[in-house]
């Protein structure tokens, strides 16, 4: 997935992916909820990438077509 994303994808979707990989390849400050909602951003960069407008569409809402309870996260600052 790496090679293709240095190659097709936007900046912002690059950018959030790089951080993504930093912050769930770091266990040891153990911060789940910053990856999780930094997949997310990713996402809806991707979605955007694609030219979609996300409208009414946000981090909680994407996250919960496959996290249940994504209510109960602490938010990213």
């Amino acid at each position: 997935m790496t090679p293709d994303l240095i190659l097709w994808a936007s900046d912002d979707v690059l950018q959030f992916y790089v951080k993504f990989r930093q912050i769930a390849n770091n266990s040891l400050k153990n911060q789940a909820n910053d990856s999780i909602f930094l997949f997310a951003r990713m996402l809806l960069a991707m979605r955007k990438d694609l030219g979609h407008q996300n409208n009414q569409i946000n981090e909680n809402l994407i996250l919960g077509t496959f996290i249940n309870d994504v209510a109960n996260l602490p938010k990213l600052e």
